[in-house]
């Protein structure tokens, strides 16, 4: 084999590396892309101020909020927990019916809107379920791990294969 032959084939080799390794960060990449940005409202330069109309149920939320048009948190069921049960027992049964690959159960403090904050979540969980099977998880405190004491909500939601959950009930 000639000196020519032996470089050309070091350079595939090299292309073919550097080709598996891009190919595995790019399979690996499941960060999802940044919010956009809220585009600035430019100034009306002395003309009236505008005026943004939010749907009805969404008072407090960012008119880009991609929850504005989701249930208010009132509307879920609620418990209470003290730190050592939940309503006065060592679990609570959540039950449902599984509509995707996956039911959601989030856990947030009543004083919390969930449609603001996500990250207030006290317990997130995507459970392996069968679609239109009945679907039953059980919360124990140790589940809330360091939670304090008070009122907390739950609800349920879809969550398919891909993306995040939707259609909290």
């Amino acid at each position: 084999m000639t000196s020519d032959r032996k470089k050309e084939y070091r350079i595939l080799a090299l292309a073919i590396v550097f080709f598996l390794v891009g190919l595995f960060f790019f399979w690996r990449n499941d960060a999802s892309p940044a919010p956009a940005a809220p585009s600035p409202v430019p100034s009306s330069g002395g003309a009236e101020p505008t005026v943004s109309i939010r749907p009805s149920g969404s008072i407090g939320l960012p008119q880009n909020s991609p929850f504005v048009n989701f249930p208010p948190s009132s509307g879920f069921r609620t418990f209470a927990y003290d730190g050592i049960s939940l309503n006065g027992s060592s679990s609570f049964a959540i039950t449902t019916t599984c509509h995707a690959a996956y039911v959601a159960v989030l856990i947030f403090p009543d004083t919390a809107d969930y449609r603001e904050n996500m990250a207030r979540a006290i317990y997130n969980e995507a459970v392996p379920c069968s679609s239109g099977q009945p679907f039953t998880i059980t919360i124990h405190p140790a589940d809330l791990g360091h939670a304090p004491s008070g009122t907390y909500y739950v609800f349920t939601a879809d969550q398919g294969t891909t993306g995040t959950w939707y259609n909290p009930r």
